[in-house]
């Protein structure tokens, strides 16, 4: 089968490698589809933006927007001459490279919607988007971008009750795949030497207990209530200790001024992360409650779990809060003590990386995959 992966005014970020990149690598070598990434990208920093993306897919194809994503729709030429109707198939990701792919003449039995979220949620919530569309607008392209594609993916169970909520979308030809991880997360637990170096490298004693936060301060993450949260806890239990893995200011956190000697701060690279990780017992995924966090399939948790962490979470972060439940692999925020936040033994750690494997990587969603596509 002819594929084609669309991606519009999307970053070459780790994400986009994980996601987008990989999932091509999948479709490609496991499923033996011949895979066409296209990718339209900001006129921004085209050049260095287009190597980053080439490094990722050499056989990727490139092509610069219209200026001004309010003009979203003047892409459309540049699409039709790129040969996408052609294509068997065309996975569109987000609701723009959906209403350009239909712009370009494709059949709706041709096209997928590979939804990442709540995209009206999002404008409203946290204002991604800027000032160049309004509520209304966006909620009706992202209803309309159901409605021309044929078949959707859908990042948790919790997006498609969203779709029948707000829109009144049954979404019978959807399928449910959650943010998977890379391949390269996917490794053997180290042995308990080796995590024990990890922490004492951090001055992490063994029977402490080393909670972590990989992310940024952007609004959906939380950081103020991280902050308040973390804070009693620590007051209660002088064993808890905190690694926040941000390049954001954490300066205006009552934890770095009150609780200096135990919390650390540390921004690294993309391959230095994983060990880090494993130097740690809880990964940090609280969230406010919005329609953004119910919908969404933070790529984070499978990373936590892979890295023989448990999982203290929101209730209600999409479908992420029903498993850790269901699994027993970490804690509901709200009904956290401070004293239940001990060290996780080895069986622990392993029951954690186990369920990485058993729902969080693509061959894991293989059967999905080809319902996608069949």
């Amino acid at each position: 089968m002819k594929l084609v992966y669309l991606t519009f005014n999307d970053h070459p970020s780790g994400i986009y490698k994980s996601q987008v990149v990989d999932t091509c690598n999948f479709l490609r070598n496991e499923l033996g589809h011949d895979v066409q990434l296209i990718a339209f990208i900001s006129l921004r920093n085209y050049t260095a933006v287009k190597s980053a993306v080439l490094q990722m897919d050499t056989k990727a194809k490139v092509k610069p927007m219209f200026p001004g994503i309010q003009r979203w729709r003047n892409n459309k030429w540049l699409l039709k001459w790129s040969g996408i109707r052609n294509a068997d198939k065309i996975i569109a990701r987000g609701m723009f490279a959906t209403h350009l792919v239909h712009l370009a003449g494709v059949a709706k039995q041709q096209l997928i919607f590979d939804a990442r979220g709540a995209y009206a949620a999002e404008f409203s919530e946290y204002h991604v988007g800027g000032d160049a569309f309004n509520k209304v607008e966006i909620e009706a392209l992202e209803q309309a971008a159901l409605q021309i594609s044929g078949k959707q993916l859908a990042v948790s169970q919790a997006l498609r009750s969203y779709w029948k909520r707000q829109y009144q979308f049954d979404g019978n030809n959807s399928i449910v795949i959650p943010c998977t991880v890379s391949d390269d997360v996917i490794t053997e637990l180290p042995d308990d030497k080796e995590l024990v170096d990890y922490r004492a490298h951090l001055g992490v004693q063994t029977d402490e207990c080393l909670i972590v936060f990989s992310g940024t301060a952007s609004g959906w993450h939380s950081f103020q209530m991280m902050d308040e949260l973390l804070l009693k806890w620590m007051h209660d239990n002088p064993k808890i200790k905190i690694l926040l893995l941000t390049n954001s200011n954490t300066d205006q956190l009552k934890i770095t001024s009150e609780f200096s000697s135990r919390v650390m701060v540390k921004w690294v690279k993309h391959h230095q992360v994983q060990q880090l990780l494993y130097a740690a017992d809880y990964g940090w995924l609280v969230r406010e409650q919005s329609d953004t966090n119910r919908v969404a399939s933070p790529v984070k948790f499978a990373e936590y779990l892979a890295a023989g962490l448990y999982v203290i979470i929101s209730p209600e972060l999409g479908d992420c809060s029903e498993l850790v439940n269901r699994e027993g692999c970490g804690m509901i925020s709200d009904k956290v003590l401070a004293t239940d936040l001990i060290p996780l033994t080895r069986n622990q750690k392993l029951h954690a990386v186990n369920l990485v494997k058993t729902h969080f990587t693509k061959i894991a969603q293989v059967k999905q995959y080809k319902n996608l596509l069949q």
